[in-house]
C-alpha cells in the first residue's frame, strides 16, 4: 500500500465531474494543511477544500487560486459551517464561520 498526493489522480474525477455539469466540486481531504495546500496548487477545478488531519484552526479560510482551503481544528472543539452562492455554475459568495462547541452538563 502506498498514499499519493492526488494530485495525478484528482483531475481525472474533476474533468468527470465538470463534463457532468457539477456547478460545485468539494474535495474531503485528510493529507494535512501543507499537501492539500500543495495539492490545491496543482489540481484545477476544485472550489472548496475541506482540509483534515494537521488539526489546524482556521479562523479564515485559505484561498489558493480559485480553491477555498478550510480546517476547523480538532478534537471536536469546532464544527466548520459554509454558505455559499453559486451564479452561473460558479462560486460567487462563500462565507466561513467557525462554531465553537461546548459541553452541556446534563
Amino acid at each position: 500500500m502506498y498514499f499519493t498526493l492526488g494530485n495525478e489522480e484528482l483531475p481525472h474525477y474533476v474533468k468527470e465531474l465538470q463534463e457532468k455539469g457539477v456547478d460545485l466540486i468539494i474535495v474531503l481531504s485528510h493529507l494535512g494543511f501543507p499537501q492539500d495546500v500543495k495539492m490545491m496548487q496543482q489540481v484545477k477545478g476544485i472550489d472548496i477544500c475541506l482540509s483534515g488531519h494537521t488539526h489546524n484552526r482556521l479562523k479564515e479560510p485559505v484561498r489558493v487560486g480559485d480553491t477555498t482551503i478550510i480546517q476547523s481544528g480538532s478534537q471536536g472543539s469546532f464544527i466548520g459551517q459554509i454558505a455559499v452562492t453559486l451564479e452561473d455554475g460558479k462560486v460567487a459568495e462563500l462565507q466561513h464561520e467557525l462554531l465553537t462547541i461546548t459541553k452541556i452538563a446534563s
